[in-house]
């Protein structure tokens, strides 16, 4: 779900080389997800994906850090209303927490 300058793109059901190529194009500063392994099975292919992403690009755990919590649980906190049923509430809290730092 690209999110630029508060505007937002749904997409679903995304390739990898779909997204990819959407890198590619749109050099965004951050992508942000919510576990880092949907995008790739193990560490090796994590590795792999991350070194083929373009200079300045980083990928984000919204969830992660020092203390993870649940998206739903983190979304709430930071006042991102997000229905844990739909893809796309999930993709745009990722991009408003990302967005938040």
């Amino acid at each position: 779900m690209p999110f630029s300058d508060g505007e937002i793109s749904h997409f679903s059901m995304l390739r990898r080389q779909k997204i990819f190529n959407m890198i590619q194009r749109d050099r965004p500063e951050i992508i942000a997800v919510d576990n880092i392994f949907e995008l790739a099975a193990d560490r090796s292919e994590l590795l792999s994906l991350m070194e083929r992403l373009p200079d300045g690009v980083k990928l984000v755990q919204v969830t992660g850090g020092l203390h993870p919590e649940p998206l739903v649980r983190l979304a709430r906190k930071h006042g991102i209303p997000v229905d844990p049923e739909n893809p796309n509430d999930e993709a745009e809290a990722c991009a408003r927490l990302a967005d938040l730092g």
